[in-house]
């Protein structure tokens, strides 16, 4: 009910900024790392056929991190690896966009930082939606 929703939001209200945070980030590198920059080097005459190889090749890889990434996680906590995606993202995320940006003709330069550069980052934030229901204490889920 509303007062339930109410009551809930003001006495967790910390747990809920950290969690639409987390969510946020993780969202724009999704959008802004995987997309947009799919968009980008399309647009600025990277081959068409290996930027899709390249993509598929990423998500290929992220998946195949997840279990490493989700036992690192069991091991030493979701917010740690969180913090690990958001440290990586923001260490990483415009170097790999300037070494996309300065070559995107080059395929070995696509599957480096497009492909493996990215699904690294990724994989880390794949644990965001397990972080999300963590923040809560079992009697709230």
């Amino acid at each position: 009910t509303r007062r339930h929703l109410k009551e809930f939001a003001c006495t967790h209200y910390l747990e809920v900024l950290i969690g639409i945070g987390g969510v946020v980030s993780f969202a724009v590198f999704q959008y802004g790392g995987m997309v947009w920059a799919n968009s980008f080097l399309r647009k600025h005459g990277a081959p068409v056929n290996y930027l899709m190889l390249a993509g598929i090749c990423s998500r290929l890889l992220q998946i195949f991190l997840a279990f490493p990434v989700g036992w690192l996680a069991d091991k030493y906590g979701m917010a740690l690896m969180t913090f690990a995606g958001a440290l990586l993202q923001t260490c990483a995320g415009l170097p790999l966009f300037m070494a996309l940006q300065t070559d995107p003709h080059s395929v070995t330069n696509l599957f480096v930082t497009y492909a493996l550069g990215y699904a690294l980052i990724a994989s880390c934030f794949t644990t965001i939606f397990m972080y999300c229901a963590e923040l809560f204490p079992t009697a709230v889920r």
